[in-house]
């Protein structure tokens, strides 16, 4: 016979809990890494909106589907 708990999934497996805010900050932040390394200087402000703009959507698509699929778990 199963047992049931009233524990969610995440909370036996925290590393599968997600934040769309932090996880899109981590994203913005390594763009803006690597076109400022292109770039040879620190592009700032300017890469982080040039992300948000070519990649936020596409970004939340990927994530929304990787909920939905039961991959992960978004706060």
């Amino acid at each position: 016979m199963l047992s049931y708990t009233s524990e969610p999934l995440f909370g036996v497996y925290p590393e599968i809990q997600m934040s769309l805010q932090q996880c899109g900050a981590e994203e913005a932040q390594r763009f803006k890494w690597i076109v400022s390394q292109k770039a040879g200087r620190d592009l700032g402000e300017q890469a982080i909106r040039q992300w948000v703009c070519q990649h936020w959507n596409g970004f939340l698509r990927h994530r929304w589907l990787e909920h939905l699929q039961g991959k992960t778990f978004l706060d």
